[in-house]
């Protein structure tokens, strides 16, 4: 591999073991579904690595159980982080009578997106 194991392990490694155990049972499926065996085979295996990175920490075993008996607690903490997620992109926008806009210099279409090169002017262009 590219990444140390333990590097990848000590910064989100458990992430990869409760999405393989939550998508263990559909990559299953679809192996069989779409005869591929080998889908998903390079995430199951990170997932197996990084599993057995947590055994050794004396971490708990992430099963299809220990996903069940925390289910609520997980949504609750993905529903904290979108509110925050949400306040995060909340924007004030300022009324249009508090701005002081500046006028174009070139019309809507004209095709200059700012004020022509006094060569492009109107009776200035040299010859």
């Amino acid at each position: 591999g590219h990444i140390d194991p333990k590097l990848l392990w000590n910064s989100s490694g458990g992430d990869c073991v409760d999405y393989w155990a939550m998508l263990a049972p559909f990559a299953r499926k679809q192996r069989t579904g779409l005869a591929m065996p080998t889908l998903w085979e390079n995430f199951e295996w990170l997932a197996g690595v990084m599993a057995e990175l947590d055994r050794r920490a004396g971490a708990p075993i992430i099963d299809a159980a220990y996903i069940a008996s925390t289910l609520e607690r997980r949504i609750a903490r993905k529903l904290d982080e979108l509110r925050v997620e949400q306040a995060l992109r909340t924007v004030i926008v300022a009324a249009p009578d508090a701005l002081t806009l500046a006028k174009p210099l070139a019309a809507p279409g004209s095709g200059w997106g700012h004020r022509p090169p006094k060569s492009h002017q109107r009776g200035t262009r040299q010859t």
